[in-house]
């Protein structure tokens, strides 16, 4: 990690502008598991529903934003302790899904599954992921989306990119998924040829 970089407190991190954010979430029975001075925002990152209580990580990246880069990373680190951890959960946000924005059009795939999958309308843009819980992999999640700027930032008006965990990720309890633009003979075939 490079020292020089700001750890982000909050709960989502840009992947593609603010069309798609991401997200990862420790979920708790319950208790508290919160690491003291480690993060000053703390409250705003807990959310307790019942018996369950969910804890988001904090985050550091670099180039991360493919609306912008081509390839980059994020890492997850923790600010509270994993003992008795029920699962992880990866989670991707877009508001402009939630908000019914003009001309927003986003997709998702992974190989071997026969169909695409997006958002669902009463999830208010919110799409959740199981990450390395009840399967110790994660399937690299391949993503198709219009970039509605492609005017204003020179790319592409689809564009498609890769979520990955990094080899020898989890160290120290640091996660670190790698995202890259691919081409379109790297999409899995449900993604493939697939338009607006």
């Amino acid at each position: 990690m490079d020292t020089q970089m700001s750890v982000a407190y909050r709960k989502f991190h840009p992947i593609f502008g603010f069309e798609l954010q991401l997200y990862l979430e420790a979920n708790f029975q319950s208790g508290d598991h919160i690491v003291e001075g480690e993060n000053p925002f703390r409250e705003e990152m807990i959310h307790r529903k019942g018996e369950c209580v969910r804890y988001y990580y904090t985050a550091v990246s670099d180039y991360a934003d493919l609306a912008e880069y081509d390839q980059g990373w994020i890492q997850f680190v923790p600010w509270f302790t994993t003992e008795d951890l029920k699962y992880l959960r990866i989670g991707l946000f877009a508001q402009a899904f939630n908000s019914k924005a003009k001309n927003f059009w986003l997709w998702f795939g992974r190989q071997g599954e026969e169909k695409p999958f997006t958002f669902s309308p009463d999830r208010a843009g919110h799409l959740q992921l199981d990450f390395m819980s009840r399967n110790p992999v994660f399937q690299p999640l391949f993503v198709k989306v219009r970039n509605r700027k492609s005017e204003l930032n020179d790319m592409p008006e689809i564009v498609a990119f890769v979520i990955e965990v990094a080899p020898e990720s989890e160290k120290n309890g640091v996660i670190q998924l790698l995202l890259r633009q691919v081409s379109e003979a790297e999409l899995p075939p449900c993604l493939k040829d697939l338009r607006p």
